[in-house]
């Protein structure tokens, strides 16, 4: 299940949690057990979580489990002090899980989708043992060395965008840009779904709500022609855009006033195949 099914996820629980639902038996109990005993040992043997660490403590606390976040993983609905650790964890590493409050929210799951994309786990939005092994010791490489600051850099391959702002940490957000795919245009005839890759700058931006024929644009800053960053409220984990790049609103309202006209924006693929400016296709159209 993915943080995109917030409420839905709340009702199972609620169902499960009640006196009515299902209990799990006494042998699923100790298989629980012997493979979280067996994860978390070979995590200390080959050192991934340090003795007496806050990530230690996130993978050996107690707590519900479920198959949605995996034997001891966190997922939307929890709340305590091992959602309190990944908040200031994910904080630290320069992700943007909401307020550190200790519950397990769309914002944090949006920070933890951004962390699988970047370091190349699975892309489920739940704090699973991978998540919270991975956090201890992260590998993810950043954006390409540039002395420009502020500036924007858009991953194509990884759906993310990387924000470096003067004298600050690298900030990594939840990204989703064009599906690659043909559709029809409320113009009439077929455009293609493509966020076109190159070096750019901001040109203009606009604040608050942009109605569009394909949707709305949520604090939109144009970086070539039609194609903008803008908030949204649906950031999957894969490309969903008709070319441009969605962020959360919530990251779009954090980002709105720190990004000036003239900021550079570079859109790469960091698997080495996407395309450019030059070769956008025929039919490529912008959308949000």
């Amino acid at each position: 299940m993915s943080y995109f099914n917030e409420e839905r996820f709340r009702t199972r629980r609620r169902r499960n949690d009640s006196p009515t639902g299902r209990k799990m038996s006494g042998r699923a109990h100790s298989k629980r057990a012997a493979f979280l005993t067996t994860v978390f040992v070979a995590a200390f043997a080959f050192g991934a979580i340090p003795s007496g660490s806050s990530a230690a403590s996130m993978v050996s606390g107690g707590g519900k489990s479920g198959s949605a976040r995996g034997p001891q993983g966190l997922a939307i609905g929890d709340k305590g002090p091992r959602v309190l650790q990944l908040q200031q964890r994910l904080i630290a590493l320069g992700y943007r899980p909401g307020a550190a409050d200790g519950r397990f929210g769309s914002t944090t799951a949006s920070a933890v989708l951004a962390f699988q994309k970047r370091q190349g786990l699975r892309r489920t939005g739940n704090a699973d043992v991978q998540v919270l092994q991975a956090i201890t010791k992260p590998r993810g490489i950043g954006p390409a060395p540039d002395k420009r600051a502020p500036r924007i850099a858009v991953d194509l391959s990884r759906q993310i965008v990387f924000v470096v702002l003067p004298g600050r940490p690298v900030i990594t957000l939840n990204a989703s840009t064009g599906t690659g795919k043909t559709y029809r245009s409320p113009r009439g005839g077929i455009d293609v779904a493509y966020t076109p890759v190159g070096s750019f700058v901001v040109q203009r931006k606009i604040l608050g709500d942009e109605r569009a024929p394909l949707g709305t644009l949520h604090n939109p800053m144009y970086f070539y022609k039609g194609w903008a960053i803008h908030g949204s409220t649906h950031v999957p984990f894969y490309p969903a855009s008709h070319g441009c790049v969605r962020i959360s609103n919530t990251d779009a309202n954090w980002l709105f006033p720190l990004i000036p006209i003239g900021t550079p924006v570079v859109v790469y693929d960091s698997n080495g195949v996407g395309g450019s400016v030059g070769g956008t296709p025929k039919g490529a159209a912008p959308g949000p």
